[in-house]
C-alpha cells in the first residue's frame, strides 16, 4: 500500500484510473505469386490457419506451422512473390473462421 501523502499527484491520478483491456490481436498475412493469393493468420499463442483452395479456413498442424512459417521466410525474400501482413484484431480472425456472425 503507497501512502497518499507521500506520493506526488501525477501518480495518485494514475492510481485511480482503470487498467486499460488487454486486446487480442492476430497477424494476418496475404501472399500473392504466380500460383495466386494465400491467406494465413497467426494469433498470440502462435496458432497458424490457413485458407484452402476451397475457401475453409483450416487450424495448421505443428508440422504444418513449420512449413508454413519457413515458406513465408522464402516468400518473403523472393522477388516473385508479395508479402503482406498487418496486425489485425482477434475478432477478424474469428469472423473468418465462422465463430461470428457479422
Amino acid at each position: 500500500m503507497i501512502p497518499t501523502e507521500d506520493t506526488p499527484p501525477s501518480i495518485l491520478d494514475l492510481l485511480d484510473v482503470t487498467a486499460p483491456q488487454a486486446r487480442r490481436i492476430a497477424l494476418h498475412v496475404t501472399v500473392n505469386g504466380r500460383a495466386g493469393e494465400r491467406t494465413f493468420w497467426m494469433t498470440e499463442g502462435g496458432v497458424v490457419f490457413f485458407r484452402r483452395a476451397d475457401g475453409r479456413l483450416n487450424r495448421a498442424t505443428d508440422n504444418q506451422s513449420r512449413l508454413i512459417m519457413k515458406g513465408l521466410e522464402l516468400a518473403r525474400r523472393s522477388s516473385a512473390f508479395t508479402v503482406q501482413g498487418r496486425v489485425a484484431e482477434a475478432v477478424e480472425l474469428d469472423l473468418a473462421r465462422g465463430l461470428l456472425v457479422s
